[in-house]
């Protein structure tokens, strides 16, 4: 199993416990101690899925669950909780969990939600690199997925097919430059 894994709890013990326990499982696993340190962590480094407590001290899990997923919409968040209220599970789901574990926690069981979302991301990827072959290569210096910027690459792709004299017009700044070199790039 590829992919890398942070563990979040304001228990040092309970995190090195899930730490090790997904370790010797064969997964790639850090962890941190506070919701704050993961946002933290998550802005310089390459990871997978969180698995965080609900109750920690500067923020909930649902919060942190909620940060992520607007912040970080490639990880996936595992919350794991003492307080297994019908509430808890709704709200974590809500949050952008990807799944909802009960303490006392099974190792095995984390373990296997951590592959699934690890799979889950993997297919992800694969759609996402499928969609880029099917909707065509995005053309060098042109950014963005909004019908406009589609539509304007799919002009500049029909375009540069032809022969015909290409006359782009616009206001200032809006992008003229980019579109003019990506139909001499493609011709």
């Amino acid at each position: 199993m590829n992919g890398s894994v942070l563990v979040v709890d304001d228990d040092p013990d309970t995190a090195q416990l899930l730490r090790e326990g997904l370790r010797r499982r064969g997964l790639s696993v850090n962890s941190i101690h506070s919701a704050v340190a993961c946002l933290g962590r998550l802005a310089t480094e390459a990871v997978d899925v969180v698995v965080t407590d609900i109750c920690m001290t500067d923020m909930t899990g649902l919060e942190l669950c909620e940060q992520i997923r607007q912040r970080y919409p490639d990880v996936l968040s595992i919350v794991i909780t003492g307080q297994s209220t019908l509430d808890n599970a709704i709200g974590a789901i809500r949050a952008g969990a990807y799944d909802f574990i009960i303490k006392p926690v099974k190792l095995d069981t984390l373990a296997v939600a951590v592959g699934r979302a690890l799979a889950h991301l993997l297919l992800l990827r694969e759609l996402r690199q499928l969609r880029t072959l099917v909707e065509g290569d995005p053309i060098d210096g042109i950014a963005g997925g909004s019908p406009a910027i589609r539509e304007t690459i799919e002009m500049i792709r029909r375009v540069s097919d032809s022969d015909a004299t290409v006359l782009i017009t616009g206001e200032s700044g809006t992008g003229k430059e980019l579109d003019a070199r990506a139909v001499h790039r493609l011709s």
